[in-house]
């Protein structure tokens, strides 16, 4: 994966670099990276909404409205804890979903997500309740039933307008 890093020549070591006494201009270097830019957003909430809710959730002993919230971007980042728990959970459902399309997944978690992203659009996985993750079928749009669409809206009132999806 590519990402985009800044880096700035150090003005603080300058004397020193021209003394000779730094050897690579790497050493003077600053290398600036944005946060919205890590492992956590572009790997794995990508993954991680393409699983069911209530199978994260049996999965990590987390509520289920605590995983609706981190897959709908609603927090801010998890405990460290909790996202490496789910960073694992994902992994794992990631490596499942490979093996099951006749990928061998590779043997770094991150890797396996990330393979896992690479492959999905062209397995074409099932459309899913984007409330509780059960496939949906014919013209449904985004939840398998009233009920999980009225608890969307629960989850949504006083939140601003809905999210589309």
């Amino acid at each position: 994966m590519l990402t985009l890093s800044l880096i700035g020549k150090e003005s603080n070591r300058l004397d020193e670099t021209l003394a000779g006494l730094i050897g690579s201009l790497d050493d003077t270097l600053a290398t600036y990276t944005s946060p919205n830019e890590n492992a956590w957003s572009l790997l794995v909430l990508p993954a991680l909404a393409d699983f069911p809710t209530r199978k994260l959730a049996a999965l990590t002993d987390l509520d289920d409205r605590t995983i609706q919230r981190i897959k709908k971007r609603a927090t801010s980042t998890p405990h460290g804890r909790n996202r490496a728990l789910l960073t694992l959970i994902t992994a794992q459902l990631a490596s499942q979903q490979l093996e099951s399309w006749g990928i061998t997944p590779p043997l770094e978690p991150l890797e396996q997500i990330a393979t896992y992203l690479d492959h999905r659009d062209t397995h074409n996985p099932e459309r899913r309740c984007v409330v509780c993750g059960t496939p949906l079928s014919g013209r449904q749009r985004l939840y398998c039933s009233p009920a999980c669409n009225k608890r969307a809206q629960r989850d949504h009132h006083g939140a601003g307008s809905p999210t589309a999806r």
